[in-house]
């Protein structure tokens, strides 16, 4: 387990989630007027992993998305984003 040091900088927590926005933008192909919020939460449910990341895409006239990554904002990476797209597009 890792720890997060809950009294880190956080506009570190800042520039890594503009840069999971870029990426998520990028990979799932968005439009303009699409919204990306990222967060890092904590989840107290029993199997849940202690933090996890929660990406939402807000689309006009569609559904939000709401994507989670098992792992703190600071861990995510271009690859994480790209396997949450091909699962959700199986096709691709």
């Amino acid at each position: 387990m890792r720890f997060i040091n809950p009294f880190a900088p956080r506009n570190l927590q800042g520039v890594q989630a503009r840069q999971i926005k870029t990426w998520v933008r990028a990979v799932f192909d968005l439009e303009e007027d699409a919204a990306v919020s990222v967060a890092q939460l904590a989840c107290p449910d029993a199997g849940c992993p202690d933090v996890e990341t929660v990406i939402a895409i807000v689309r006009p006239r569609c559904r939000p998305q709401k994507l989670c990554i098992p792992a703190p904002l600071a861990a995510v990476t271009e690859a994480d984003i790209r396997a949450l797209q091909s699962k959700c597009n199986p096709a691709s």
